[in-house]
């Protein structure tokens, strides 16, 4: 069982993440004058966009069973910290780092499904959805290959 601290999302500018906030049904509320209305956002956010927007080429045969048990955690777990079993967690995880393909003439570089639905964010946000353990090896690894480049 992997917990993950469901803790308010800061984006790399330190600036809190925010996110239209909606009705039990999932529908977007507005103020009286027709703006949406937003909040601040938690890892539980993070984990229900980012399993409801993956993109069609990553999709595979179980992922509606996966995202209904994660749906399932998020809608009836603690506030506090959200428990994932091992499959699950490593599912979210894989997802997040798969690798989009770009059309055969586009001269893009292929990006992560992360990366293509949070850009300069993905890696502070994949780092919000691991465990603390996972984290610190997250960080380690990018320390020592930024240090490579140099």
């Amino acid at each position: 069982m992997k917990e993950i601290p469901n803790i308010p999302i800061l984006s790399i500018s330190n600036q809190p993440l925010r996110i239209p906030d909606v009705d039990e049904d999932g529908n977007p509320l507005t103020a009286s004058d027709g703006r949406p209305l937003t909040r601040k956002a938690v890892t539980a956010d993070l984990l229900r966009i980012t399993a409801l927007s993956r993109p069609r080429p990553i999709w595979t045969m179980r992922d509606p069973d996966r995202v209904m048990v994660l749906l399932r955690i998020l809608d009836h777990g603690s506030e506090e910290v959200i428990s994932l079993h091992d499959p699950l967690y490593d599912w979210i995880q894989r997802m997040f780092k798969c690798t989009i393909e770009q059309p055969e003439k586009s001269n893009l570089p292929e990006l992560s499904y992360g990366q293509e639905l949070w850009g300069d964010n993905a890696y502070k946000f994949l780092r919000y959805m691991s465990t603390e353990e996972d984290g610190r090896k997250m960080d380690k690894i990018l320390l020592d290959d930024s240090l490579e480049d140099d």
